[in-house]
């Protein structure tokens, strides 16, 4: 979930020729998120940065009391240099100014909680399990885990979303995941780089020790994908993905027992390996453990800086769990 500052509107003229233009829209009512901000990444080791390829800058950890729909965190795009949505797992949207010091994260401000339009309905609302978010200008997307499905929306004049269509993904794509298995992570491939106008799917459903993934090129206006594997490691599996300025792709991998406890991993595939077929390598950029300040990461946002170097900004899903946190993290990735 990639950040560009000169971005240009997508316009999907396929949808309005055809009348696929759904108008309901969904306002947003303000809310306070509560921070307490941190500088150490690894317990014991205040002063260490780098972990890693990543520096780190620092983290949050969030919370609302006053509002019962904050949390569940689990995607994670920008809207501006310091403006951010978030969607949680229920189909909630989340808006805020992230407000920085020194470079470091230090508080929220100007939040914001919606709904997303329902695609959905009745009943089955309850698959309305929203994971994997990106935005390009003034359009949104989002994949969800239970109904294994993408939908487009847009954001009208006045700040509210508007459904615009459902991608019609392919039925080789819907298949491959099952019930509590499916589009954990989403992205947008880099305006100017070799996968500009792609859109990247993956499973969180491993089969035979290898991650799904799909390209789909158009932003998925249509069923045309490239389909392509990446070996697992140890039991991690996908909850998100982002791309670099330059074509790469950033994943997000997350594995938890009760024996071996949550285990985080960011890997990353350069742009010219991520094509269809078998992708045999991909470059670990941070592995860790609960002795990092760490939980359920699900939602990742890069942001290409001046000097060619990223800004990656991870967030977590604590399942509306008093056991868990809802964190906000920082890192700097050099190359």
């Amino acid at each position: 979930m990639r950040q560009s500052l000169h971005k240009q509107n997508f316009l999907l003229a396929p949808f309005l020729l055809c009348g696929l233009f759904l108008t309901q829209s969904v306002f947003a009512r303000p809310f306070v998120i509560e921070t307490k901000p941190f500088d150490a990444f690894e317990q014991g080791a205040p002063l260490r940065t780098q972990f890693g390829k990543l520096r780190f800058l620092g983290g949050l950890e969030l919370s609302s009391p006053s509002e019962e729909h904050f949390g569940g965190l689990s995607g994670f795009s920008w809207i501006g240099p310091d403006r951010f949505l978030a969607i949680t797992d229920r189909g909630r949207t989340i808006k805020g100014r992230l407000m920085l010091e020194n470079g470091k994260p230090v508080g929220i401000d100007q939040a914001e909680i919606g709904r997303l339009p329902d695609f959905i309905k009745g009943k089955r609302r309850r698959k309305m399990d929203s994971e994997g978010l990106d935005i390009l200008g003034q359009d949104m997307w989002v994949s969800f885990e239970g109904s294994h499905a993408v939908a487009l929306y847009r954001f009208d004049p006045s700040g509210a979303l508007r459904l615009m269509k459902r991608l019609p993904l392919a039925s080789a794509i819907r298949r491959h995941n099952s019930s509590n298995k499916g589009f954990e992570a989403l992205a947008l491939g880099a305006e100017g780089s070799k996968h500009e106008g792609a859109l990247v799917l993956l499973s969180e459903r491993v089969k035979n020790r290898l991650i799904q993934g799909w390209i789909l090129p158009n932003r998925g206006i249509d069923r045309s994908h490239q389909a392509f594997t990446l070996p697992q490691i140890g039991d991690l599996r996908p909850t998100d993905a982002a791309f670099l300025a330059n074509g790469d792709l950033v994943i997000v991998e997350r594995s938890f027992s009760l024996l071996a406890g949550l285990k985080i991993q960011l890997r990353r595939i350069r742009a010219g390996q991520l094509k269809a077929g078998a992708i045999s390598e991909a470059e670990v950029l941070f592995s860790g453990n609960l002795r990092y300040e760490l939980d359920n990461l699900e939602g990742l946002a890069v942001q290409a800086l001046p000097d060619g170097s990223s800004l990656l900004t991870l967030i977590s899903d604590d399942n509306f769990s008093r056991l868990q946190r809802s964190l906000l993290l920082q890192f700097h990735l050099a190359d």
